[in-house]
């Protein structure tokens, strides 16, 4: 499979949100087939049910910064959106694992789409499926290159029920689901000569005790791939599932093992 036989199975969306927070404009796209409601159309039941209605037939829902962002307002909003309930891929939290390097994709400034168009909800859930594509290359070059990182960003994403959309994407990139032992001593190895004895007894026992949170475990290791350079772990309040648990983690660096840096 490619990225975009991927994306035909998507259902690519976006909202805009005004300074009362409330819903103003959204729209939604899926294969050749787009809609939209602009700004100062109404927003009502017969309108969102077209929207849901085009996302019946998507296996999955996709967009950008959506599991902080839109799915929750929408939630509030119209409760009943059908699409809501299908496995969601966010390209927010995939960019930091693409290119851990620079966490943030060409497209992407300050956690925000860089937009071809001004408030276009649809144009915008077009260029989060240009991110996507893009990322989707990127973790391809990391499997080529023989990093098991990808497998590990599977295997944490993989535990966490709200965070199986991305975990599924992965799989369908080829990256093999890691559980278990296996996880756990693949993190093992793959950190025990970037921190020293004293953190990583520490980070395993946790593991094994069903004592830590697991998705942030995948951003820790995306920053350890490029640990040494310029790179920084991109903390914002728009990821509240990952930045303020990387926060409660302390990291023993090998050449300064009495120094506790927290991440």
């Amino acid at each position: 499979m490619d990225s975009r036989e991927f994306l035909s199975r998507c259902f690519l969306f976006d909202i805009e949100i005004n300074e009362k927070n409330e819903i103003y404009s959204l729209g939604g796209v899926h294969g050749d087939q787009h809609f939209l409601i602009e700004p100062g159309r109404k927003i009502g039941r017969e309108q969102l049910a077209a929207f849901d209605d085009l996302a019946t037939g998507a296996d999955f829902i996709l967009g950008h910064n959506i599991l902080a962002h839109d799915i929750p307002r929408l939630t509030e909003f119209a409760p009943e959106l059908a699409f809501l309930g299908k496995p969601a891929i966010d390209t927010l939290y995939l960019s930091p694992l693409a290119y851990p390097e620079n966490p943030y994709h060409r497209l992407v400034k300050n956690y925000q789409i860089v937009r071809d168009s001004v408030n276009n909800p649809v144009e915008d859930a077009k260029l989060a499926g240009r991110v996507f594509t893009e990322q989707w290359e990127a973790f391809s070059r990391q499997l080529t290159a023989g990093s098991d990182a990808p497998l590990l960003y599977r295997g944490f994403f993989n535990l966490d029920p709200s965070l199986q959309g991305l975990s599924t994407a992965l799989s369908s990139m080829g990256v093999p689901l890691l559980e278990g032992d296996d996880l756990y001593e693949t993190f093992s190895w793959f950190i025990q000569e970037k921190v020293c004895e004293k953190a990583l007894q520490h980070l395993v026992d946790q593991l094994i005790d069903g004592r830590s949170v697991y998705p942030p475990l995948a951003y820790v290791t995306a920053w350890l791939t490029v640990a040494g350079g310029n790179s920084v772990l991109p903390l914002s309040p728009t990821c509240p599932r990952t930045a303020p648990r990387l926060m409660d983690w302390p990291f023993f660096t090998r050449t300064e093992p009495d120094f506790i840096w927290q991440y």
